[in-house]
């Protein structure tokens, strides 16, 4: 095993800057204020952008002999603050004399480690004629380091660090501009990082990536409403520690602060703004940051702008971490950039499902009668697979590889069923393509005149059954289907009021999680449409998408509104406010129902 330091040369050139855990947002005006937030902070002085790179001379190390190709290992010195980032290094299974291969970075999710063995990935890649390299991330796996949570100051740099190193590699297939032709794959803090050094590097020489159920924006997903999303909290907070993890005082400290308090800082917003896809594609500078431990971040890596870029994304409509929401923003970002962008969607991913009777196959329609009196714990549903019908998510990735790196025309066609449409996901096995995520739709009155029950008043009230909940229009039934069933596929929209009993102070700290519940005809349990909730915080006017959601309905099928004061995947969530135990909501909700004019390919096709 080799340690190659970075030339200094080259980085003064740069600006300095579980098992895999495969690592939703209205917002109130009168929501409470974020505490912690600095009292007089140091502006900070935004950065210029660079100007773009010009076509430089890179160095071509030709393949002088046919051999099979060889794994080795390697230690890279970050040239941020000299942390260890080991790195394998899978060459192509035949190398040919002078002939060329690009390169794919492949790293793991949060709390993972890097291949070291030729695998699923490494193996696909390396029989198609391409080179992979995967590294452990700063913190996790042999790495030194602490996690920074995809900092452009630190993350960034240490893959820059690996582009610079990479340059060198024997038979190296490179643009006619000299860039090096590279692609990068990877799943949740794996497709976070494809973000962070596309947006980092400023020569951009990533421009093909293929990131799977990550997020646009850190904040809204992990802190959606103002509210933290404890269950997957808990879980993250696990990779920040050994023998998982090495977390950095500030992400530690974010994480903690959001687990404990409900809450995140005005800084630790900032902080996580700057680690996000969403940072490069609004070109916006997060606010300052103000620490008492650990360090700020120094913002030297400049808010974009981005060049086009090519992408394959992938996302899960069940996954509760990072939800369809990411991948719609990801791919309205990238599609604005003028590259192919393809958006993918399937039913896996980040699946919260720790605490559910669906766990058991066949339990769900074993029970449903009961449900009509009492409602059993329900986290979420068991997982689905990466397909789209009947496509899976890997083959388009190798043919989006192909393609796009080694100029296989019609690959992408050949793998993919929805062409340049967007594939969505109703459940297992069953699929249409549609031209665009539809947002909003048919509009549905809420019911405002009983009260609903907030923060510690909810206990108790999970279990009630449908014949109650209806009664406490905590679910509010909106339509039934008509003959022929219909399809719901989109991101809801809502425009709802929180208003405290009367009498009661305008000035309460109230939460409600709301979601779409789908009941089929003849059953009693509503089933949380793809266990989304959107939490909404604070009183007042709430505007804004919810978190999409995708189903085939039939005949006599009834879609409601479902509200909780409290909720499994938000475990001491809910409103600490006892000042508060009751409040009201009206408004409307409206919900992406199809029509047939909107969907250009139907489950025979897919």
């Amino acid at each position: 095993m080799s340690h190659v330091p970075v030339s200094r040369r080259l980085v003064r050139s740069f600006a300095t800057v579980l098992p895999i855990l495969l690592l939703a947002a209205c917002s109130s005006s009168s929501a409470p204020p974020v505490s912690g937030a600095p009292p007089a902070p140091n502006p900070v002085t935004p950065v210029e952008p660079p100007p773009p790179a010009p076509v430089s001379s890179k160095p071509e190390v030709p393949v002088t002999e046919n051999r099979a190709g060889t794994v080795t290992n390697h230690v890279l010195i970050s040239p941020v603050d000299g942390a260890e980032i080991p790195i394998t290094v899978f060459e192509p299974k035949e190398m040919k004399k002078g002939e060329r291969y690009p390169l794919v970075l492949f790293s793991h999710g949060w709390g993972g480690t890097r291949s070291t063995a030729r695998d699923f990935f490494t193996n696909n890649l390396n029989e198609r004629g391409m080179y992979c390299i995967t590294f452990d991330q700063r913190g996790f796996g042999a790495s030194t380091g602490m996690v920074r949570t995809m900092d452009p100051d630190y993350e960034g740099q240490d893959m820059i660090a690996i582009l610079d190193w990479a340059e060198n590699l024997p038979g190296l297939a490179r643009f006619p501009d000299g860039r090096m032709k590279l692609g990068s794959v990877g799943g949740s803090y794996g497709g976070m990082f494809q973000f962070a050094l596309a947006g980092s590097d400023p020569e951009r020489r990533l421009r093909v990536i293929a990131p799977t159920v990550a997020p646009y924006d850190i904040n809204y997903s992990l802190y959606p409403g103002q509210v933290w999303k404890g269950g997957w909290g808990a879980q993250l907070i696990a990779g920040l520690v050994p023998p998982l993890g090495k977390g950095d005082p500030v992400t530690v400290q974010a994480f903690t602060n959001g687990q404990n308090n409900n809450t995140l800082s005005e800084s630790e917003q900032n902080y996580f703004a700057y680690h996000s896809l969403r940072y490069f594609c609004e070109g916006k500078q997060p606010g300052p940051q103000n620490f008492s431990i650990g360090a700020a971040d120094t913002f030297k890596v400049p808010p974009g702008p981005l060049p086009p870029i090519d992408a394959f994304i992938s996302q899960g409509f069940r996954d509760s971490l990072f939800n369809l929401n990411n991948g719609v923003d990801t791919y309205d970002c990238l599609k604005k950039l003028g590259g192919q962008v393809m958006l993918f969607t399937h039913q896996g991913g980040h699946i919260f499902s720790q605490a559910s009777v669906t766990n058991v196959p066949g339990l769900e329609q074993g029970i449903d009668p009961i449900y009509g009196v009492l409602t059993p714990p329900n986290s979420g549903d068991v997982a689905g697979n990466q397909q789209c019908g009947t496509v899976n998510s890997g083959d388009v990735t190798w043919a989006y590889f192909e393609e796009k790196l080694q100029g296989k025309v019609g690959a992408i066609a050949k793998a993919s069923k929805a062409g340049s449409d967007i594939c969505v996901s109703l459940r297992q096995g069953d699929a249409i393509a549609v031209k665009e995520i539809k947002v909003g739709g048919k509009s549905f009155e809420i019911d405002g005149s009983t009260p609903q029950f907030n923060g510690a008043a909810t206990a108790g009230t999970g279990t009630v059954g449908e014949a109650g909940r209806e009664q406490l229009l905590t679910t509010q039934i909106f339509t039934k289907m008509p003959a022929g069933g219909g399809i719901i596929a989109g991101i809801p929209t809502m425009e709802i009021t929180l208003s405290p009993m009367a009498g009661a102070p305008a000035s309460g700290d109230p939460i409600l999680f709301l979601g779409i519940g789908w009941r089929k005809a003849g059953q009693q349990r509503f089933d949380l449409l793809d266990d989304q909730l959107t939490p909404v915080r604070g009183f007042g006017q709430h505007k804004g998408r919810m978190v999409g959601i995708a189903e085939r309905l039939g005949e006599g099928d009834e879609l409601a509104l479902l509200i909780y004061g409290s909720h499994l995947q938000y475990p001491q969530n809910n409103s600490r406010d006892a000042t508060t135990p009751a409040l009201t909501i009206g408004g409307t909700v409206a919900l992406p129902l199809l029509d047939a004019t909107e969907i250009t390919k139907e489950k025979e096709a897919l």
